[in-house]
């Protein structure tokens, strides 16, 4: 099993990534615009929102999220794909 390398992710992370982001798809079909926009733009309510990334982010990159998180965020992955 490889080593596992723990990830740390800030707020100050998001921020300058969608300061580069660049594209006409992303998250849900939001385009890279609109994400950086909501991500930069509104204040209080940005950091609010670049700070739900920073805890999704570390969640998915530093701990084994369980199969039923997947399914619920996407629904077209079927329940026979878990595995007990």
């Amino acid at each position: 099993m490889p080593i596992f390398v723990p990830v740390t992710i800030t707020a100050k992370h998001v921020e300058d990534v969608a300061k580069q982001l660049r594209g006409s798809t992303g998250l849900g079909g939001l385009d890279a615009n609109n994400l950086s926009q909501l991500l930069l733009r509104y204040k209080e309510t940005s950091e609010g929102l670049r700070h739900e990334v920073v805890e999704l982010t570390m969640w998915l990159a530093n701990r084994f999220p369980p199969w039923s998180s997947y399914i619920l965020s996407r629904p077209h992955v079927r329940a026979s794909h878990c595995t007990r």
